[in-house]
């Protein structure tokens, strides 16, 4: 079953109850799979000469983001 769509420029992301994390361990191990899945696919894509540049936050935008306090960092 489908929890929760979230629509961005570039496609659409599903969230199932099935992936929801019982505990914070549990999330970091999603999460990681989940990165691991981007990475791979950026890779991939860089390869075949796709720009990725604006797929990830780079180091400035992501210390803007902690400093905000709107987002947990785990």
């Amino acid at each position: 079953m489908i929890v929760k769509t979230i629509k961005f420029d570039k496609g659409i992301v599903n969230i199932h109850d099935e992936y929801i994390p019982k505990n914070q361990n549990e999330e970091k191990l999603k999460l990681k799979s989940i990165y691991d899945m981007f990475n791979f696919i950026s890779r991939n894509s860089k390869t075949k000469g796709i720009d990725i540049d604006d797929w990830f936050y780079s180091r400035e935008e992501l210390k803007k983001i902690e400093k905000m306090k709107e987002y947990e960092f785990i």
